[in-house]
Parts: C-alpha cells; sequence; structure tokens
C-alpha cells in the first residue's frame, strides 16, 4: 500500500481531479485509514492499470460510522459496482469529527452513507447540519444508515431537511443498497 497524506497532494487540482489524476496513473480507491490522518491507495495489477474504467469518472462515497465491521460490509456490498455507468470510490472515516476533516479537506464527495449514534447519541445529525449550513455542501446527498431505528424512525429522520435518505444497517440488503445510491447520485455531464 502507497501511504500518501493530505499534506503532500498538489494543491493546484481539486480533490476530484487529484482523484482522477491518480487513477490515470494506475492508483485506485482510496480509503481513509482508521484513525489516522493517512490515505491509503491500494496497488493494482497489470490488467486492472490497463482497464479503461480507470480514466471513467468516479463516484465518491463517504463511509462515516465507527465500526469498522460497516465499513467491511459496505465494501463487500459495494465492490465492482457501478452506479451510471461509473466506479465508486469508497472513503472510510470511523467518527463525525474524521468525517468533517475528510469533508474540509475533500468537498466533492457525492454521497455520504452517514451513522448517527457516534461519539454522542446524535453525532450523525448534527454533522449532517454543519455539512450544509458550515461547511455549505449543498450538492452532497446524505444517507442515515442507523442501528438504532427505535431512537431514530425513518418518519422522524425524513422530517430533517439535510437528509436524503434513511436506511437501518439491519434491514439493508445489497440490492436496497444500490438501489438507494442509484436513485439519489445522477450523472453529471462528462467533461
Amino acid at each position: 500500500m502507497k501511504h500518501v497524506h493530505y499534506a503532500s497532494l498538489p494543491h493546484a487540482l481539486t480533490p476530484r481531479a487529484r482523484a482522477e489524476r491518480r487513477a490515470a496513473d494506475g492508483v485506485s480507491k482510496s480509503l481513509l485509514s482508521g484513525q489516522s490522518d493517512e490515505i491509503e491507495f491500494a496497488d493494482e495489477s497489470e490488467e486492472e492499470k490497463q482497464s479503461p474504467e480507470l480514466t471513467a469518472e468516479r463516484w465518491f462515497i463517504l463511509i462515516v460510522d465507527d465500526d469498522p465491521s460497516v465499513h467491511e460490509v459496505t465494501l463487500l456490498a459495494l465492490g465492482g459496482e457501478r452506479i451510471h455507468g461509473r466506479p465508486l470510490a469508497l472513503i472510510h472515516a470511523y467518527s463525525a469529527r474524521q468525517a468533517r476533516e475528510v469533508l474540509a479537506a475533500c468537498p466533492d464527495i457525492d454521497l455520504i452513507l452517514l451513522d448517527v449514534v457516534m461519539e454522542t447519541a446524535d453525532a450523525g445529525l448534527v454533522l449532517a447540519r454543519a455539512i450544509r449550513h458550515e461547511l455549505g455542501l449543498q450538492q452532497v446527498k446524505i444517507v442515515i444508515r442507523t442501528g438504532h431505528p427505535g431512537l431514530f424512525s425513518e418518519q422522524a429522520v425524513r422530517n430533517i431537511p439535510e437528509v436524503d435518505g434513511y436506511l437501518t444497517k439491519s434491514g439493508v440488503l445489497r440490492s436496497l443498497l444500490i438501489d438507494t445510491l442509484t436513485e439519489l447520485l445522477s450523472p453529471r455531464p462528462a467533461h
């Protein structure tokens, strides 16, 4: 694995342009690892390096959850998937604080799968409001994914204007997760 610290990335390019440039150079999905400040880039086989899909624009999905097993299950569910013909780049944050740092450094995230109960019982909801009102990110889609539907029902969450979707961790099938992403992500024109 190659480790690249945010500070060492070229600042002249937008985060999306940097990611696309890395993909074209043969470096794939970026993953925020554990609690560190580093991003991991997986090395690819020669076959993957020559694949034309590596130059395709990717959907950047931020997974925010304090449970590492949720990240693993999401990787298994979404690995190799394409939404509207585009591959997914999954970025990981293990706390609301870490997610804020990622979003401040990389505002081109397309969709966030956001847990509610992390550092506090409502950390995800507080983060959703901060994303919209403090960070000013209006285009990113926010999907609440909770393991506590008794505390945060679908009806209650749907009344929160900052949230675009709702899933329970226990009831989410792979197909429902993919359907939710497909519904919320709209293709952008190619540049």
